[in-house]
């Protein structure tokens, strides 16, 4: 069985045996940013703040959700059941990377906290909660050169 992104309805991925729609599949183009940590702290007044390490992540978790909301339709669904999701990040390419290969990207941000921006940033838009999320693949990946960074997402209930 062959699986691969393709113009269907709803930019879904096809089996090409059975041109059945197993999944959804969308490429989200931007700079890729971590979730991070919080810390909550009490104000003087007794009001509890909470505030994120990246600054950047809300703005990222925002891009994502609006190129999610585009595939998934203005009718969500919520699969019932668990999701499997397959993430595929492509990081940005530093000016001193060597320009004959492409090394790995085995540098900050972690493959955990840029995955768990994608978890937050999809609950709500293809599944009710993240918990529902039962198995995950993912990588990183320098991009090479010319490439587009960002991040390449497929999700199907199983």
């Amino acid at each position: 069985m062959r699986i691969e992104p393709g113009c269907c309805p709803h930019c879904g991925v096809i089996n090409r045996e059975t041109e059945a729609i197993i999944g959804h599949y969308v490429f989200v183009p931007g700079e890729v940013q971590p979730k991070g940590s919080t810390k909550s702290f009490a104000t003087k007044t007794g009001k509890i703040v909470t505030t994120d390490d990246n600054p950047d992540t809300k703005p990222w978790q925002a891009v994502v959700a609006s190129f999610v909301r585009q595939v998934a339709g203005p009718i969500i669904v919520y699969p019932e059941g668990p999701v499997r999701l397959d993430l595929s990040f492509v990081m940005k390419r530093r000016v001193a990377e060597p320009k004959r290969v492409t090394p790995p990207h085995t540098r900050k941000p972690d493959l955990d906290k840029l995955v768990r921006a994608i978890l937050d940033s999809l609950t709500g838009l293809i599944y009710a909660d993240d918990n529902q999320v039962t198995c995950v693949n993912c990588d990183k990946y320098t991009a090479a050169i010319g490439e587009q960074p960002g991040v390449h997402i497929f999700w199907e209930a199983t």
